[in-house]
């Protein structure tokens, strides 16, 4: 996996499995000898380290919302956060009292999950790393996919065996104490982006006419760390192995950081890029035809699901632009091209 910030980068080494503390110490030696600069291009002389949809990310998340107007979020409130945060000296009290300041109103609950680990998913490497708990992640409504589609892809789209509990997440958030290490926090954010982005892409690649996976270089996985005032988004996505045989590298790369205790125009740009990305235009958003389709051929099957990005706007309005295909699809909206299959996060 890369770690990609400013104005370095580094890889975690391909196994990271023998690290056995990864998530809590450290990389090793090995990890750090393959550090880079920023903007260095790789050995397949691409550099692949920037998602291709990294501008339309960074346009939509930095769109005003209503709910943070001068009207709606005032300096009281403002000054009501910046107490939380004082006193917040622990991890709980961050994650209970100062982030729902910070975040919106989910439009469903049923898509947030919060304080389990996510232990029916399986792991990127032979399973001594400890499961992914993230603080809050986002995802989708297990009804959104047809049932044998959620069977043959349990292990990398279903975060728990309880099945009325969100699939397929895609925005993850980690936070910290004030006493707590943020190295630990974006390592930890690192494995959760890893995670959700293979199971984006196990989606992208299902039932995919050929031999090959769908790799097209852009994010669909966001994360987030928070810790002493600051919070972090960094967008999570894949390349395409360079040889037969191996193994595709997970890139988290840092979106901005702000912080959040410093002033209130500060405040407001990071909490309305974090709800942008925790709403539903910073999710994946499945639907399928059919509620029931198990009884139709695998042909008709496979051309009834679809998948989109539903763009809903603080009115209510909601434009949803879906395309049908053979197997589960990632769709833009607003774009011409939408072959590209990037997505427009607004």
């Amino acid at each position: 996996m890369y770690v990609t910030t400013n104005p370095c980068k580094y890889i975690i080494a391909d196994n990271i499995a023998q690290y056995e503390n990864f998530l809590e110490k450290e990389m090793s030696s090995r990890s750090q000898s393959r550090k880079r600069r920023a903007g260095s291009p790789p050995s397949t002389g691409a550099d692949t380290t920037i998602p291709n949809n990294w501008e339309e990310i960074n346009e939509t998340l930095a769109r005003p919302r209503l709910s943070l107007s001068p009207s709606k979020f005032s300096l009281e409130h403002f000054r009501k956060f910046k107490r939380a945060d004082t006193r917040a000296s622990k991890e709980q009290p961050v994650t209970t009292s100062v982030i729902p300041i910070i975040e919106s109103d989910v439009d469903d609950p049923k898509c947030a999950g919060e304080g389990y680990p996510l232990g029916n998913i399986a792991p990127l490497t032979d399973g001594t790393l400890a499961q992914a708990k993230p603080d809050h992640f986002y995802g989708a409504l297990p009804e959104q996919l047809d049932r044998q589609i959620r069977n043959e892809l349990c292990d990398y789209i279903i975060p728990s065996t309880q099945d009325d509990l969100p699939m397929v997440p895609s925005v993850f958030l980690e936070a910290k104490g004030p006493d707590g290490f943020l190295a630990v926090a974006t390592r930890q954010a690192c494995y959760d982006g890893a995670l959700g982005a293979r199971g984006m892409h196990a989606l992208q690649s299902y039932q995919q006419d050929g031999s090959r996976s769908t790799y097209d270089n852009s994010a669909y996985t966001l994360t987030s760390t928070y810790h002493g005032g600051t919070l972090k988004l960094y967008t999570t996505h894949l390349t395409e192995p360079e040889d037969r045989g191996r193994l595709p590298e997970y890139i988290m790369t840092q979106l901005n950081a702000w912080g959040m205790n410093g002033n209130l125009e500060t405040f407001r740009r990071g909490a309305c890029a974090y709800q942008h990305a925790q709403g539903k235009e910073g999710r994946i958003s499945p639907t399928v035809d059919d509620s029931d389709i198990s009884t139709l051929s695998d042909e008709a099957e496979y051309s009834n699901a679809h998948w989109s990005f539903a763009a809903t706007t603080e009115e209510g309005k909601e434009d949803i632009l879906s395309r049908n295909s053979k197997r589960p699809r990632v769709s833009s909206i607003g774009q011409g091209d939408i072959a590209r299959n990037t997505t427009r996060w607004n």
